[in-house]
């Protein structure tokens, strides 16, 4: 249903640098959005994709998914931008923003296809 990459970061007294390479995911990327200027507890998503593995990425901000498969539920906090939380085809899923103004990046396995929603 789901499972959680660590990403590569690099830290010293410039700051954090996180470089994710496509070869080390577990699908090769299409497309990538993030949404952004979401108030508290506001939801998106709250769908499954038919044939798309997405990976969520708080780059700001903290975020609580909701994932669902048959009877199986997970909660999951997403909160350090160095953390890929990847979703399966036929999972639903929720995102919830817990706090203003965070930034969440979204990495697909599909380019847009509003016939993979469900």
């Amino acid at each position: 249903m789901i499972q959680f990459i660590q990403i590569p970061t690099f830290s010293d007294e410039r700051g954090h640098l996180s470089s994710i390479e496509f070869s080390k995911l577990p699908f090769t990327p299409q497309r990538i959005f993030y949404t952004y200027g979401s108030e508290v507890n506001s939801l998106r998503a709250g769908h499954s994709h038919k044939k798309a593995i997405v990976g969520l990425i708080a780059l700001s901000g903290n975020y609580r998914i909701t994932c669902k498969k048959n009877e199986e539920v997970l909660k999951v906090k997403l909160e350090h931008p160095n953390e890929c939380l990847i979703i399966n085809p036929r999972t639903f899923h929720t995102i919830e923003s817990l706090n203003e103004n965070g930034i969440m990046m979204v990495i697909a396995s599909e380019a847009f296809d509003p016939s993979d929603i469900e």
